[in-house]
């Protein structure tokens, strides 16, 4: 959206400005005695139009550069803090184990910024996959376990739980529209694909339970 705001800012909205342009020299050169037609109200309205085109440019130039608040300190800030949002609410109830470390994070890097916002959305889904399949009622588990970590460029995101192992059913696109679980693994996995080396993994733990791997290579400058 940013990078189409600026094509249209640097393209459309400058040939606008050299049309305004020749129209006042028209304008100087063919006085209204002579034209009998008068080219003010078609510039006022070009003035205009360019002025609302810029407002709209502005704002969507903005909308693009929109960080949730939760990541503006680092995706694991994000993490721990949503992570801290369900407890509170009561939404989580299971037992929380954190080991999240920060990323060395391109924080001026457009393209990694889009693409944290996408993981942080992986986080979300993987997470609601537990507390709707796994936590009871709904299933038997006690605990989950939240895994941030970066080794060298590679990082890796996890969720887990230690409950019952699940139905590959559950994961499987549904066509009931009540359901929202295939929906979520389908956005999963779209973002794994978008990213740079991205790969989702689900395994059925041995001791019982899932764990959801998203991992990626952080290849973006900084």
């Amino acid at each position: 959206m940013q990078r189409l705001a600026s094509h249209i800012h640097e393209g459309p909205l400058q040939e606008l400005k050299l049309v305004m342009d020749r129209l006042e020299i028209l304008q100087m050169n063919f006085p209204v005695e002579q034209s009998q037609v008068s080219v003010d109200p078609i510039l006022e309205r070009l003035e205009s139009l360019g002025h609302h085109l810029r407002q709209q440019l502005n704002q969507t130039a903005a909308i693009a550069l929109e960080i949730t608040p939760e990541l503006r300190e680092g995706l694991d800030a994000g993490i721990k803090t949503r992570l801290e949002q369900l407890v509170q609410s009561g939404e989580l109830t299971l037992h929380v184990i954190q080991e999240i470390q920060p990323l060395v994070e391109p924080n001026l890097n457009s393209q990694w910024l889009e693409a944290r916002e996408d993981i942080y959305s992986f986080f979300g889904e993987a997470l609601k996959n537990v507390v709707r399949h796994a936590q009871p009622p709904h299933g038997t588990a006690t605990q989950v376990k939240i895994s941030l970590s970066q080794q060298g460029t590679r990082c890796t995101l996890a969720v887990a739980n230690d409950g019952a192992k699940l139905d590959e059913a559950v994961f499987a696109r549904s066509d009931n529209p009540g359901l929202q679980s295939g929906y979520g693994m389908k956005l999963m996995t779209a973002i794994a694909a978008e990213l740079p080396e991205g790969a989702i993994e689900r395994i059925a733990l041995p001791e019982g339970g899932m764990r959801v791997t998203l991992s990626w290579t952080l290849q973006f400058n900084r």
